[in-house]
């Protein structure tokens, strides 16, 4: 009985390896494929979600007297927290300031929320401050009415000076029989 030369069976053997060997090969390109792509999803939906909630800002306006310090891209902040920026100033009729603001979309003003002009020290940046009421709601596009304007260092110094003067003046009247 002729069986075979012994060499085909080993190719037969290689063959079947080899073919076996491709498959295998190739579901793990299949699978690396997949989760590369649901990767690449994954990633294309993230990056509009954060483009969606930054876009969603609600805008305000607020009238000032002085708003010394304060120019577009300056910050507005709840407790010292970054909630949004100034987008806009310009003088009404009355030559008030107005300043338009963005704030983002999960902060929530009321009718009784003061919008202050401040500064973190002596020299710092100015920026808006916003302190909450507890009114009604403020629709987005509506004017927080409640303000406090900037406050200049040249006046500060001139109410210092004239409280000092005022002490003077008492001091010497003392003195004075």
């Amino acid at each position: 009985m002729n069986r075979g030369h012994p060499n085909r069976y080993i190719w037969l053997l290689i063959k079947a390896n080899s073919q076996m060997y491709y498959l295998r090969h190739k579901q793990y390109e299949l699978l690396t494929g997949f989760v590369i792509s649901v990767c690449f999803i994954f990633l294309i939906i993230s990056v509009f979600k954060v483009t969606e909630s930054k876009s969603k800002s609600f805008y305000y306006t607020a009238r000032f007297n002085q708003v010394d310090g304060i120019s577009v891209g300056s910050e507005v902040k709840i407790a010292g927290i970054p909630v949004g920026i100034v987008k806009d100033l310009y003088l009404d009729k009355d030559l008030r300031a107005v300043i338009s603001i963005t704030v983002e979309n999960n902060i929530i003003l009321d009718s009784e929320s003061v919008a202050s002009i401040t500064t973190p020290g002596l020299f710092g940046k100015k920026y808006i401050q916003l302190d909450i009421g507890s009114g009604n709601t403020l629709k987005p596009g509506q004017e927080i009415i409640y303000t406090e304007d900037s406050l200049i260092l040249a006046d500060l110094l001139k109410i210092i000076g004239s409280k000092s003067k005022r002490h003077d003046d008492v001091e010497y009247n003392k003195r004075m029989p």
